[in-house]
């Protein structure tokens, strides 16, 4: 399992907890857009939101789910307390397939693509930053 920077993509803020929300918005399924708090080393650092477009086909939409951890747990052998909340690629599989821990949840992301839009600074939450992105004054 592997954390998602090592795709390119900015760490995910996990304290004190996980800011991310998720919208489809448009033609439901083909695109899915998500936005997250990027961790920051200092409080200095203006709290920035990463906003990736998650892409699918109306064959193969974009999906995100809330799957089971116990599920999670058994097929790739994790046990609790070995991971730490955030977004992660699990290596040797499907390139569109990212899992999003929560403190309480997990979260399966299917795509076919993914687009890294823009940085947002100065928000509030994630949800802010993406309502302010999608109405373009990011």
């Amino acid at each position: 399992m592997q954390s998602i920077s090592k795709l390119g993509l900015p760490k995910m803020q996990i304290e004190p907890n996980c800011d991310w929300v998720a919208s489809a918005i448009d033609n439901p399924g083909e695109q899915v857009y998500i936005c997250y708090a990027c961790h920051r080393d200092f409080l200095s650092v203006p709290t920035t939101h990463q906003i990736v477009k998650l892409s699918g086909t109306k064959a193969d939409p974009a999906v995100i789910s809330r799957v089971q951890s116990d599920e999670l747990f058994d097929t790739w052998g994790l046990k609790h307390g070995e991971y730490e909340p955030g977004l992660y690629h699990i290596e040797n599989n499907q390139a569109g397939c990212w899992w999003l821990f929560d403190k309480d949840s997990v979260f399966k992301m299917v795509f076919k693509d993914y687009n890294c839009l823009a940085k947002s600074y100065y928000h509030l939450s994630a949800e802010e930053a993406l309502e302010s992105f999608l109405q373009g004054t990011a």
